[in-house]
């Protein structure tokens, strides 16, 4: 046990560089991110697909118009902080499939 533990004390310095160059990565693709996706991800709420292309909504102005709230998902790259959660969540494989739908729709 006390081999195990020392080992394991011992790999604590390796396991903090790679945790910053994984942070580093992850930040450079959340400003990329945000630079490529900012304002996409919302949605008019209370539509479907349907609905929205009969009114002819492609917009936040267009949602509002016609008195609808434009809502955002928790999960969007309006900022990098977001962009970085949102990333890191996508990077442990529990919530990608909701991101990956809002950028099919995102307008």
């Amino acid at each position: 046990m006390k081999l195990i533990v020392t080992s394991l004390l011992s790999s604590l310095p390796s396991m903090t560089n790679v945790t910053i160059v994984c942070c580093l990565f992850l930040l450079i693709f959340a400003i990329m991110a945000v630079d490529l996706f900012a304002g996409s991800f919302g949605h008019c709420s209370l539509l479907d697909a349907h609905e929205i292309n009969a009114l002819g909504i492609k917009t936040r102005a267009d949602c509002e118009k016609n008195g609808f709230k434009w809502q955002l998902p928790p999960e969007n790259f309006d900022n990098t902080l977001l962009g970085f959660r949102t990333l890191f969540e996508m990077m442990s494989t529990e919530g990608w499939i909701d991101v990956m739908n809002s950028g099919i729709d995102g307008v």
